[in-house]
């Protein structure tokens, strides 16, 4: 009996016998499709208005009934929702279209109506509102395959990011799964999969975009949650890494757990991916709706007073400078509401970066934190402040600086590090935003940490100060250290701190014009409130 070779050769000038020969099965499989569409024929022509109507139910059912009974249970038991779940809980009530519901594996005949293997082809895709606003939304069904990309899924995602383009609408994948189905990719074809990276590099500058880990997400939906604005993970359930533990243990040998190579200790604390980590699905879907008031149109309206007093940040905010503080406090207090979205809080913690208002005007926030390392800069907090600059600059929001910063750190570390390097591409995104820049000095502000957080060089619109700030190249303690040498006496060193601590006077820097005022603590709100208006923000 002659091999499959032997049987496409001699088929040799009939492709179609060609094909059918190298794989009999596929002759069989067909027969079969082109049987169930013959028969289906028949029957719809004696087929009566119920009829037909009872049968579109069950087709409905059928394509939205996500993976196998199992799946699904395994789904439930791990405390996760279900892909249209999530749906409907991001989505206001009742406002959520899906697009391409009865889509389905490749290969499928599609006008049998047979059980599918894979319901949507493993993604759920749609248009509705979130806080009254229009927004595109995908969600992985990691019930289906394990939420493996499928061509078909990959194609109706592809037109959901063609219409969030077209239409301005902000996009949310709430991801779940690994990359392309190998089934469906493995082969040469796969040198094209490539095109839905520079959609969504397009997608990204063009509409805000949220990629939620709900999943496991190795491969393409890692790489696609890196070009999004927003991405927040479920503890204990979501991963994001370049590959899985089996991709890495076939590659290197290396056993590793999902948690140890994605999860939050690798991706929040570690790297910095990750922007939030919610405790559950539900929590997580809520921080993409507050995500979306401070980017999208929706906006933050709100009753506070923009003159409101804060007196109390006199006894938040330490007199003595080496004693710390909470920052968070003091953004509390002078923010719309006393609402502050943190982004990044397990990352670079000594310097704070996220979102919120004054006067209704949503506004990135980028402050020292000098509970942590005193607030000085280094190479992480750089790259993360120089990160959240470009989201600020790509949604157009204004910045509002809070310095209260020894400097950069230096050392043997620190050059190890590359700072310089970091440093330098920190202060190219300060003066690279062009929206509305606040600057606030509260305790202190030295060298070139004052350029690298809103300094007036970089472009602010307004520079501020409190009283008792201290302004300069170095603290007077390290200039006077410099000047003087190791020689020096206490007292000289003493008496030196005195005279440079002197020239540091916020009131001499706003006599030369270099502040726009000197202004007390408790009217810090107003101020800012002010100046945004002013600076074209509203």
């Amino acid at each position: 009996m002659p091999g499959v070779a032997g049987v496409v050769q001699g088929a040799a000038g009939d492709p179609a016998r060609a094909c059918v020969a190298a794989y009999p099965h596929r002759e069989a499989v067909q027969a079969r499709h082109r049987e169930s569409t013959r028969r289906r024929v028949e029957e719809a022509a004696a087929m009566s208005w119920s009829e037909r109507l009872a049968e579109l139910a069950e087709f409905k059912r059928r394509y939205h009934a996500h993976g196998s009974d199992r799946a699904k249970k395994r789904n439930t038991e791990r405390g996760k929702l279900l892909a249209r779940e999530r749906m409907a809980y991001l989505c206001d009530e009742g406002s959520f279209t899906e697009l391409a519901g009865p889509a389905h594996e490749a290969g499928r005949n599609t006008a049998a109506v047979d059980e599918p293997e894979a319901p949507g082809d493993g993604v759920v895709t749609g248009v509705g509102l979130v806080v009254g606003q229009p927004v595109c939304v995908q969600a992985d069904d990691g019930t289906v395959f394990g939420g493996a990309r499928g061509t078909t899924g990959a194609r109706k995602i592809e037109r959901l990011k063609r219409l969030s383009i077209e239409r301005g609408y902000p996009y949310v994948a709430l991801l779940e799964g690994s990359a392309g189905r190998i089934q469906e990719s493995i082969g040469a074809t796969s040198a094209f999969v490539g095109a839905g990276f520079r959609t969504q590099m397009e997608l990204r500058a063009a509409v805000p975009t949220v990629a939620a880990i709900m999943g496991k997400c190795f491969g393409g939906p890692a790489f696609y949650a890196a070009l999004s604005d927003y991405v927040p993970m479920v503890a204990g359930t979501g991963f994001l890494a370049m590959s899985g533990p089996s991709v890495i243990r076939a590659g290197t040998g290396h056993q590793l757990t999902e948690d140890e190579i994605g999860g939050p200790a690798m991706q929040e604390a570690g790297t910095g991916m990750v922007d939030y980590v919610a405790t559950d699905d539900a929590d997580c879907l809520a921080s993409i709706r507050t995500f979306l008031t401070y980017v999208g149109a929706a906006g933050r309206p709100t009753a506070d007073p923009a003159d409101r007093q804060v007196p109390e940040l006199v006894e938040t905010v330490a007199e003595r400078f080496t004693k710390p503080y909470d920052m968070l406090q003091v953004l509390r207090g002078v923010l719309d509401d006393g609402d502050f979205f943190e982004l990044k809080s397990g990352h670079a913690r000594n310097l704070v970066t996220g979102l919120g208002a004054f006067d209704g005007i949503p506004v990135g926030i980028v402050a020292s934190q000098p509970n942590r390392k005193a607030g000085v800069l280094d190479t992480k907090s750089s790259v993360k402040v120089k990160n959240f600059l470009d989201l600020c600059q790509r949604r157009r929001l204004p910045v509002v600086f809070f310095q209260d910063v020894p400097g950069f750190i230096v050392g043997l570390d620190a050059e190890r590090e590359g700072q310089v390097r970091y440093a330098a591409e920190l202060l190219c995104a300060v003066a690279g935003v062009t929206t509305p820049k606040i600057t606030l000095i509260l305790r202190k502000s030295f060298g070139l940490s004052y350029l690298a957080l809103g300094g007036k060089a970089m472009g602010a619109d307004f520079v501020y100060a409190w009283p008792g700030a201290e302004i300069g190249l170095m603290g007077p303690e390290a200039a006077a250290r410099t000047i003087l040498g190791p020689g020096a006496t206490v007292d000289e060193l003493a008496k030196a701190t005195d005279d440079y601590r002197a020239q540091m006077s916020p009131y001499i820097a706003a006599g030369d014009a270099y502040l726009d005022d000197v202004i007390a603590p408790a009217g810090t709100r107003q101020v800012v409130c002010r100046a945004l208006t002013l600076a074209g923000a509203r």
